[in-house]
């Protein structure tokens, strides 16, 4: 099973083996569209070089890969549905080159015709960024169900929000992030989910 996608039977408790990944480099984005079934994968090519839209079919077990698209720029990519406009949102890590008010994307997957897709860098966005991560942890965004909004990115204490119908960031302190141990206080890896 190494170097292939895996699949978790959650009722059986079993794994099983896809195809191995082909096209796309593999820290790219991803995310499951809800209403087809598909993942959709946006980054970069396996050499680092244009981007590319893909779809897997967990069901059928196919990846099917799609013409460029504009590639977005930045470190550790995240792919994060957003229910309320039927969009998804990739929001990379801000770096020196690439300022956070240019980090989110705007992506419409076309799902009768996937390589009709778009994504558009979203403009005119305001509030508290998160900022380059000062311990070179990763980001992860998460969709809150609750609070209408895209969650993620702890960065020292704070937890950030960005509401894509507003187009505002928000800040937030954890309470007692840092007494339980400093590593709570940063994120380490980009998975993190809503209970």
């Amino acid at each position: 099973g190494v170097g292939k996608i895996a699949h978790y039977n959650l009722a059986a408790k079993t794994w099983s083996y896809g195809p191995a990944p082909t096209g796309f480099y593999y820290a790219s984005a991803s995310e499951l569209d809800p209403v087809s079934g598909k993942i959709i994968i946006i980054g970069p090519n396996r050499q680092g070089g244009a981007g590319m839209l893909w779809t897997y079919d967990p069901a059928a077990r196919v990846i099917t890969a799609y013409p460029n698209i504009p590639n977005p720029k930045g470190l550790s990519l995240n792919l994060v549905y957003f229910p309320p406009t039927d969009k998804f949102y990739l929001i990379s890590r801000a770096t020196p080159s690439i300022p956070a008010t240019g980090a989110v994307w705007e992506v419409t997957y076309d799902r009768a015709v996937p390589s009709q897709s778009t994504i558009v860098a979203v403009t005119g966005i305001t509030g508290t960024f998160p900022p380059l991560s000062t311990t070179g942890g990763q980001t992860g965004y998460a969709y809150d169900s609750v609070n209408q909004v895209i969650g993620g990115s702890v960065n020292t204490g704070k937890f950030y929000t960005y509401n894509p119908v507003t187009k505002v960031w928000t800040q937030l302190t954890i309470q007692g992030a840092a007494s339980v141990c400093a590593s709570a206080a940063n994120q380490a890896f980009t998975a993190i989910d809503y209970d």
